[in-house]
């Protein structure tokens, strides 16, 4: 698990650091926080699905609004599986496991 984490910070900061902020922190209004989120930590399936499709609209964070655009990240399971491990489990949020059944049933 530890070696998955460390790997999906990686993909974390060549992916999704530029927009979430490099401690998952989020940007002002524009991109909701990943740290300590709500979002993740009651459904980190909802989470995947995000990263592998994308969202399109509004969603509330942590009790504030986000409606923008995050596209679909072109990462291979294992990335996915990697990213959302070290998401998961950084930053004060619930700490978990994500499997490549996980990303696979996301993708459907």
């Amino acid at each position: 698990q530890r070696a998955r984490v460390q790997l999906g910070e990686v993909v974390y900061r060549e992916n999704c650091g530029a927009c979430h902020g490099a401690n998952g922190e989020g940007k002002n209004t524009i991109f909701p926080p990943l740290a300590a989120s709500d979002y993740v930590n009651a459904n980190p399936k909802r989470a995947i699905e995000a990263v592998v499709k994308g969202i399109n609209g509004k969603i509330v964070v942590n009790g504030r609004s986000y409606d923008s655009v995050m596209p679909a990240i072109a990462l291979d399971d294992a990335q996915v599986v990697n990213v959302m491990m070290f998401i998961l489990n950084s930053w004060g949020n619930v700490g978990g496991d994500v499997s490549s059944l996980d990303v696979a049933a996301a993708r459907r």
